[in-house]
């Protein structure tokens, strides 16, 4: 389950504030919060929500904290494939075109 859908997810939220005011740093934070089941993404996003750092920054504060370090390799190298497919996907070329058609020959 995705932890921005679980039914309390804002009393977390409230409780990581708490946390944090009374001077839990951020690498607890996350170990905590991934003790609680938070994904990766959940994550990035509680960190954003929680106004410590904006979107870019979040996510390499996260890749980056001991609560993540062991799966950032295996996450650079899944958004690197990832990135690679869509690149080379001529179904998904922003340059429009129908599918199967070359992409040189679209406009």
């Amino acid at each position: 389950m995705i932890a921005m859908q679980r039914p309390d997810y804002q009393d977390l939220l409230a409780e990581a504030r708490r946390r944090l005011a009374a001077g839990t740093d951020v690498e607890e934070l996350l170990e905590w919060l991934k003790e609680l089941g938070f994904h990766q993404v959940d994550c990035i996003f509680a960190v954003i929500q929680l106004e410590l750092a904006p979107q870019p920054e979040a996510k390499r504060l996260v890749h980056h904290s001991r609560a993540w370090s062991a799966t950032r390799k295996q996450s650079e190298e899944l958004h690197e494939a990832l990135f690679h497919e869509l690149v080379n996907d001529p179904d998904l070329d922003p340059a429009g075109g129908r599918p199967g058609e070359p992409v040189a020959t679209r406009r």
